[in-house]
């Protein structure tokens, strides 16, 4: 059963990042940078911060970066 959400939820996830970044009209850097941006804290966040970055911190963190790159 764990594979089968896993994997679900790793196809939404991929699913929604191409659709957001990669619109019709040509690719929305913001979006890939927002999405670069949470990759590599869940790839070196463990290294960088001494601990493994929360699912919250990942939401307040793409939060915060959104209001920051599309508020302005």
């Amino acid at each position: 059963m764990q594979p089968c959400a896993v994997g679900i939820i790793l196809a939404t996830g991929i699913y929604m990042t191409l659709k957001n970044c990669v619109p019709q009209v040509g690719i929305d850097l913001r979006a890939v940078v927002i999405a670069l941006v949470l990759g590599a804290l869940t790839i070196w966040g463990k290294k960088l911060l001494k601990k493994k970055v929360s699912a919250l911190q990942m939401i307040m963190i793409s939060a915060v970066l959104g209001i920051v790159l599309y508020g302005f």
